[in-house]
């Protein structure tokens, strides 16, 4: 006993430091996404704080005049204020969110399932493509990953174990996490909460519990606290949301309609895509995949005992999801169900815990085996860690900023013209604003200053975008003074008496 215990500390500070490793070169190098999505964001959580502007709304969605919830902005408040406003601040912070939910897991499924399906779980998400890069990547879809993991294991305890005293607290948790999952990624909350609200209908425990007064009253708290800034919003705004909402649903405008035949083809893809993306290579997949199928023939064969419930409550949900996501027959990305491979992975975890009363070491020889691969296989993903990476992310538009700033000399009055394909450089706007917190240089101005300025111009696969930007902001008679590179982006300082510029 005391060895086994041993071993189980031994092999859990393994799997820890396998997840953490696995992600800290991008983070360290800061070779991390760093896009016009977390510029825009990264600003906004500086204006919630500087400026005093508190916000009811999130980004954009892809229906046009309807927003994410406000809440991921003021997630993104907490490390705004913790790092200083340090940009690579906020993706400590995802990972540290990641770590807490991966270790929460962890403990979930000793206790339920197990430790072996605790390793096996801990290690096929430490090595996971999907996982690794979804602690990397800050969004607001992002979010609706571990909210989706709580709504999850909140079902689990009410289908699952019986917690009659708890019963009002579950279900507001559950409300909660239901809401917050659509306020961080609009479209999945959009067909998540109906399949949630037919599923009540069908598991009668499920049903008995939520049409009670108190505990449906919880419920329904839990669920509307995650829409009070929308609500709010709307209210003032005369229900501006909502009235989009529903043309968009009674006369959709779609950029890319597809019959349903092809619409459902591409939601086959996409499903198996969700399942693919668990795994670190398509041997360890096929592995996983013959060891399901073997357990469900035992399962099947024998009677084994598992969470029968929380079994069909998983597949009735996925199975839901996929046939909602039909209905829309436009182009439906793969981030409208972000956190939809911890459905599958709450799936193979459900099977492989069978256990057949009269042979227990049958039930064992699958999840022993399964444990051993992944420990085998967790030692590929390390395969070039030491290897320094290319140039990318926000180690590019730091160095541009840094570069150019440290060519001021001390002048804090300065003009900087920025292109970037998505024309709003947000990227760097945030870089500007934290190095005036930081180092207490200003933020540039736009109009040219003592007739000079700055451009930093980014690559675009559309070179007449970028001619046409030049040819509008740098007259034909400015005469560069100094030219420099960092990987593709251009930094130039020009000079145009005052007299020459339009």
């Amino acid at each position: 006993m005391q060895k086994n215990r041993i071993l189980g500390i031994f092999l859990f500070i393994i799997v820890c430091i396998i997840f953490l490793l696995l992600r800290s070169k991008p983070l360290y190098y800061q070779t991390v996404a760093y896009t016009y999505d977390q510029g825009r964001d990264f600003l906004k959580a500086s204006e919630i704080i500087l400026n005093r502007k508190p916000t009811f709304l999130g980004p954009t969605t892809g229906i046009m005049g309807v927003f994410h919830g406000a809440w991921w902005y003021y997630v993104l408040v907490i490390p705004f204020i913790v790092f200083g406003g340090l940009p690579i601040g906020f993706y400590y912070f995802n990972l540290l969110i990641h770590f807490a939910t991966f270790v929460a897991l962890f403990f979930f499924i000793r206790k339920f399932f197990g430790p072996a399906l605790a390793f096996i779980t801990s290690f096929l998400i430490a090595i996971s493509p999907y996982f690794i890069s979804t602690s990397l990547f800050v969004g607001n879809n992002i979010m609706a990953i571990p909210c989706f993991l709580f709504f999850l294991i909140c079902n689990f305890y009410l289908l699952e174990k019986k917690i009659e005293k708890k019963y009002a607290t579950a279900l507001f948790l559950t409300g909660l996490s239901l809401g917050l999952v659509m306020e961080f990624e609009f479209p999945f909350g959009l067909f998540l909460i109906p399949s949630y609200f037919i599923l009540i209908f069908i598991f009668d425990q499920l049903k008995k519990t939520v049409l009670k007064l108190k505990n449906g009253l919880f419920f329904l708290l839990g669920l509307l606290i995650p829409f009070v800034p929308r609500i709010l919003f709307e209210v003032r705004h005369d229900f501006l949301q909502t009235r989009t909402l529903l043309s968009f649903f009674f006369k959709p405008q779609l950029h890319n309609p597809k019959a349903y035949v092809n619409v459902f083809k591409d939601r086959v893809n996409l499903f198996i895509g969700y399942y693919k993306s668990i795994f670190t290579s398509d041997i360890v997949m096929l592995l996983f995949t013959l060891s399901i199928l073997i357990a469900v023939f035992l399962i099947v064969r024998y009677k084994a005992k598992i969470y029968k419930s929380f079994l069909y409550f998983l597949l009735l949900l996925v199975g839901m999801l996929f046939l909602f996501s039909t209905l829309y027959k436009d182009n439906f990305w793969s981030n409208y169900y972000e956190g939809m491979p911890y459905g599958f992975v709450m799936i193979i975890l459900s099977i492989l815990s069978f256990e057949i009363k009269k042979q227990k070491k049958l039930s064992s020889y699958i999840p022993n085996a399964l444990l051993g691969v992944l420990m085998i296989a967790s030692i590929f993903p390390f395969n070039g860690i030491l290897n320094k990476p290319r140039q990318e992310g926000l180690m590019v538009q730091t160095q541009v900023v840094s570069y150019l700033q440290n060519q001021l000399k001390g002048n804090n009055s300065y003009c900087v013209k920025i292109y970037t394909p998505p024309a709003i450089p947000y990227t760097y706007d945030y870089l500007f604003v934290y190095n005036s917190l930081s180092k207490k240089i200003a933020i540039p101005e736009k109009d040219w200053t003592n007739d000079q300025c700055w451009t930093i111009i980014e690559q675009d696969p559309y070179k007449f975008r970028r001619e046409k930007w030049m040819e509008d902001n740098i007259p034909q008679s400015a005469t560069p003074l100094l030219k420099h590179k960092v990987k593709d982006v251009d930094i130039i300082l020009w000079r145009c008496v005052s007299s020459n510029r339009p």
